[in-house]
């Protein structure tokens, strides 16, 4: 014979009754096996669920989710964190929590919670694009295009900004293929014709003068030194940070207008 469950009280402390554990399949002897959704009375249970280092009762009394291991308030964290939260990276700034906390290098702790609050030089693992489209600065460069995230005094002057024509002509406007920014990367830069044919190709763009000007380097049937045709190509800019190790990729069109 099966009799339902009517108990109201809640025997693991979870803030889940006996009886809606029963309904919702859940143990109402584990204090961590449970439906957060559930949740109807004053939660007692001192256990970590999630394993961000606060307790579920205190979970309870913020308002964040003790079965998710990234909702927390950094300051209400009593007990140690386990090992999966200190591997991972709540904010997608790169940097672990736990090396957030105890930055390897004696630098002073971090924010698991803050995308913009970390040591660069901390930074193994992959960074989410809700940090590289984030502007850290608030100076209208996302991070992702920002030789200075953090340092809104240098303005859009530090981002990489692409002029997508150039006009060759000499008069000092547009003569060359502009990428404002570029010289604070590492880049390799790729020009390709309408017929995918590679007419440009060069390293440090931007640095010691080195411009694209609508003049071709030799690929294929294309020769060297010609002045290439007025038309569309077909650019690939690869560049990478050097701070924190990170490539970027853009690709888009230019237009070259040969006046003469």
């Amino acid at each position: 014979i099966t009799v339902a469950v009517t108990s109201t009280s809640d025997c693991d402390g979870d803030g889940v009754p006996n009886d809606v554990e029963e309904t919702d399949g859940t143990d109402p002897q584990d204090d961590c096996s449970f439906n957060t959704a559930s949740i109807s009375v004053t939660v007692t249970s001192t256990s970590d669920c999630d394993g961000d280092g606060v307790t579920n009762d205190e979970e309870d009394t913020d308002g964040t989710d003790p079965h998710d291991s990234c909702s927390f308030i950094l300051s209400s964290s009593t007990v140690a964190p386990s090992a999966a939260w200190n591997a991972a990276d709540c904010d997608g700034d790169g940097v672990t929590n736990g090396d957030e906390l105890n930055p390897p290098n004696g630098d002073n702790p971090t924010d698991p919670t803050d995308p913009c609050s970390f040591v660069e030089t901390d930074i193994t693992l992959t960074q989410t694009d809700a940090y590289l489209l984030g502007d850290c600065d608030n100076d209208g460069v996302i991070n992702s295009e920002d030789c200075a995230p953090y340092d809104a005094t240098k303005g859009l002057e530090c981002g990489i900004k692409i002029h997508d024509a150039i006009t060759p002509d000499g008069d000092g406007v547009n003569d060359v293929f502009m990428i404002s920014g570029i010289e604070n990367y590492d880049s390799v830069l790729e020009i390709y014709n309408r017929w995918g044919v590679l007419v440009y190709e060069t390293k440090d763009y931007g640095k010691n003068g080195n411009y694209f000007k609508g003049i071709s380097e030799g690929r294929i049937t294309i020769n060297r030194d010609e002045k290439l045709p007025t038309g569309t190509y077909y650019y690939v800019l690869i560049y990478k940070n050097t701070t924190t190790g990170i490539t970027y990729n853009k690709s888009s069109y230019l237009y070259i207008n040969q006046s003469n």
